[in-house]
């Protein structure tokens, strides 16, 4: 995969105070591949991994957060589990309102 370096986007949580920074990777099937950067107030999240945009992009209106499965960054495979962190879903769903306004 390879980082857009010119780009760092930050989405403001849905029912906190605060945001996430993130970046976007394009993947050598093409695809949009968003990874977590930081966060800037209470809890975690994963930022070894990286969640495919268009596996999610439809489901960032759903009530509730996602249940996501990120991908290695630097081999580009799909993890084999889901996401360790129980705030990546929700993340990923602030990232995704940001990236794709409805």
């Amino acid at each position: 995969m390879k980082r857009i370096e010119s780009f760092v986007g930050r989405a403001q949580k849905l029912n906190e105070d605060g945001d996430i920074e993130y970046c976007l990777w394009v993947g050598s099937d093409g695809e949009f591949y968003v990874q977590f950067l930081s966060n800037t107030r209470n809890g975690t999240c994963s930022t070894n991994c990286s969640f495919k945009v268009s596996e999610y992009r439809d489901q960032r209106t759903q009530i509730g957060a996602l249940e996501v499965t990120g991908y290695d960054t630097e081999s580009g495979n799909r993890l084999e589990e889901d996401s360790c962190n129980n705030n990546d879903g929700a993340f990923l769903k602030a990232v995704l309102q940001d990236l794709i306004p409805q």
